[in-house]
């Protein structure tokens, strides 16, 4: 008996030792747990080190500041659309800013995702508010007032008021921008900045600055400008790098007024003046122009890779002459139309031509054209290609329309703007 008790007393001393553990691993989990310590003690020193010196630094200005660097691309939507009522006064101006509908009025800046809710809104004053959008900003200011405003899709992020007020703006995809005002000595001052909102670089020209725009990539600025000189109107084409002053193309044209000019998505740009319009590669070379024979353009879009001049055919009537050129100059579609053009949008093949009550779809493909209308309800006022639908702005909302209901594959036209093949 007492050596089966002996045996038994063994085996529970046995079964109750502690295991060996490594001495490596023990004095790892020792070192991580000072590790662990000092670092929770210096993140709470270093926060009562900022609040204590830098106090005044931490503002909401520098909170929204940081927003500027997350990914504030709106999420994807699974098809649904739904009427947007704007929060505002009657909108002026509206455009897509990362899928989501960007609306300007008189008093705000609004967001509107594709479900009509608002997701961004701010206090910005102006009689007659411009929006001008790109790939990472927007950029908001009022023709006549000297301040200006920039925002992604979550906050304004900058703002500025000028000496003189803002005239022109351009956006490029980077997020380079140049705004254009005046000085007391100079007629026209562009101010460049970069994505960061940092003032790179100024150009002072004793001309009137007619149109700007940067290149998607932000390394190239093209500016038209209008002077008198001997009695004779004037024109200036210059291009030059935003982070100096230095010119890489100018061109002197006589006897013609720039309207506007816009860079397209490869690279290339166009300027439109009072009498012609001209095409120009990415390396600053002449491709081609088109005159316009005396008539007046009543229209203009340039955008991505298509330029859609609108002409009115005759002095009186409502009878109008539309051409959509390629970014070579060449033309892709010529359209007789009527009615008094609202608006202007491109996506892809199509061009959008709105009117009060209608809107014109232009299809171009395989080097043709058809031509088709279809009605809508009166007080259309904008038009804004959203994937495949499309968003009708009227003065307080904004309905979302499928065109595939509006020009059904088996519907057939008329030539003349209502449908029909067209070269």
């Amino acid at each position: 008996m007492d050596k089966r008790a002996g045996t038994a007393a063994a085996a529970i001393n046995t079964v109750r030792e502690k295991p060996k553990v490594n001495a490596g691993y023990l004095a790892a989990s020792k070192r991580y747990r000072i590790a662990r310590f000092v670092s929770l003690l210096m993140a709470v020193l270093c926060l009562l080190w900022m609040f204590s010196f830098y106090h005044e630094e931490l503002t909401v200005e520098n909170l929204r500041y940081l927003l500027k660097y997350l990914d504030t691309s709106s999420p994807e939507y699974t098809g649904v659309f739904r009427t947007i009522y704007y929060a505002g006064a009657d909108v002026s101006k509206v455009g897509l800013y990362k899928g989501e509908l960007a609306a300007v009025s008189s008093t705000t800046v609004d967001l509107y995702n594709m479900m009509g809710n608002n997701t961004l809104s701010y206090y910005q004053p102006g009689t007659q508010p411009v929006l001008v959008t790109g790939n990472r900003y927007m950029l908001v200011y009022s023709i006549g007032d000297n301040s200006f405003a920039v925002n992604n899709a979550f906050s304004r992020l900058h703002s500025e008021t000028l000496e003189y007020p803002v005239t022109a703006a351009a956006m490029s995809d980077s997020g380079m921008f140049a705004v254009v005002s005046k000085t007391i000595k100079y007629r026209s001052a562009i101010y460049f900045y970069d994505r960061n909102f940092t003032r790179i670089s100024r150009v002072f020209k004793d001309k009137l600055i007619t149109g700007i725009d940067i290149n998607p990539t932000g390394t190239y600025a093209a500016i038209a400008s209008a002077y008198a000189e001997g009695g004779g109107l004037m024109c200036e084409l210059m291009v030059l790098n935003p982070y100096s002053d230095h010119a890489v193309y100018t061109e002197t044209i006589k006897d013609v007024l720039p309207i506007c000019l816009a860079y397209a998505d490869d690279g290339s740009w166009s300027v439109c003046f009072d009498d012609h319009i001209r095409f120009y590669d990415p390396r600053n070379n002449l491709l081609s122009e088109y005159g316009f024979r005396g008539r007046t353009p009543v229209g203009i879009e340039q955008s991505g890779d298509r330029t859609v001049l609108v002409f009115d055919r005759n002095i009186v009537g409502n009878a109008l002459d539309v051409t959509v050129f390629n970014t070579d100059g060449s033309i892709a579609a010529e359209v007789g139309q009527e009615g008094r053009v609202m608006d202007i949008a491109c996506q892809g093949d199509a061009v959008w031509l709105l009117y009060d009550n209608s809107i014109t779809r232009i299809t171009i493909s395989e080097g043709k054209s058809v031509a088709e209308s279809a009605p809508l309800d009166g007080g259309c006022l904008h038009v804004v290609p959203k994937d495949s639908m499309l968003l009708i702005c009227r003065s307080h909302h904004a309905d979302p329309v499928d065109p595939e209901k509006l020009f059904p594959s088996e519907s057939k036209g008329d030539i003349e703007g209502t449908g029909g093949e067209l070269k």
